[in-house]
């Protein structure tokens, strides 16, 4: 059975994870390249993975994102994690056109499906994890 959750239930959890996020600079990729670097959450308890396909990202044309969630201490994949990705144009003030999909791949991966930048810039990706009943969150901000 899949259970889904109302964006409405989500949206006091996904504020509170912006504001974590918003204290920690974001690591910055140039030329749309996601080459699979570890970025620490904002918790400081999960190390995340972001690599995209196709690379570099094309503009205006669907592309994936495929996320792995480690633990940060043992290095361990966290299957068990949820995982919600949002895309921001942070100098625009929108974010993109789609809702994209986030779809377990198991060991600690998930794919993000349904994501297209329809214009280029400074974009950033925000990784929002929930593991454990604890919440931290991650950004990467991508040069188009």
């Amino acid at each position: 059975m899949i259970r889904r959750r109302s964006t409405l239930t989500l949206l006091p959890f996904l504020a509170a994870l912006a504001a974590c996020a918003a204290s920690t600079p974001a690591p910055t990729l140039v030329d749309g390249e996601l080459t699979g670097q570890r970025v620490v959450s904002s918790s400081g308890a999960e190390e995340i993975t972001l690599r995209t396909i196709p690379q570099p990202i094309p503009l205006n044309e669907p592309f994936e994102l495929v996320v792995g969630v480690f633990d940060a201490e043992s290095g361990a994949p966290c299957p068990e994690a949820e995982v919600f990705v949002r895309a921001w144009m942070p100098d625009h003030g929108h974010g993109m056109f789609r809702q994209p999909e986030v779809v377990p791949a198991g060991s600690g991966t998930f794919e993000v499906k349904g994501l297209l930048f329809h214009m280029g810039g400074r974009w950033e990706f925000s990784v929002d994890i929930v593991r454990g009943g604890l919440a931290s969150s991650a950004t990467v901000e991508v040069h188009l």
